[in-house]
């Protein structure tokens, strides 16, 4: 997908940069001074599809949930804590995951709880 649109933008790109200018009457020196515009032009626009393609090629690939964090380790679940497996919000009321440790609901029986009204940011749920 990435490379398709890409190819397009070179094209349409360079396309635009050698279409012809449709030129009205005027002395050879301006005519010349012209032509020079526009191949300077040209070559900026060859130049800054060449910029934008090293940009997009570049970058950073996507990280996709597919089993690339394999070596990732979750904590160990804390069983003496008598509130962990209770719903609460976060102490400031936004959805940020400001707490003041960590919001751990693995192995919690929360079947038919109703979660509406508390932020769950930040929330480990495995």
């Amino acid at each position: 997908m990435k490379t398709k649109i890409l190819i397009l933008f070179l094209v349409l790109t360079c396309a635009s940069a050698f279409a012809p200018q449709s030129q009205s009457k005027s002395t050879r020196i301006e005519s010349i001074l012209q032509a020079q515009k526009g191949k300077n032009e040209s070559w900026g626009k060859i130049a800054v599809a060449a910029v934008m393609s090293a940009v997009i090629l570049s970058s950073p690939m996507p990280s996709y949930a597919d089993g690339q964090t394999k070596e990732f380790k979750l904590p160990p679940i804390d069983f003496k804590d008598k509130s962990r497996c209770t719903l609460s919000s976060s102490a400031i009321g936004q959805a940020n995951a400001a707490r003041d440790k960590l919001y751990d609901l693995r192995e919690c029986k929360l079947s038919g709880e109703k979660a509406a009204g508390f932020d769950l940011s930040g929330v480990i749920m495995t």
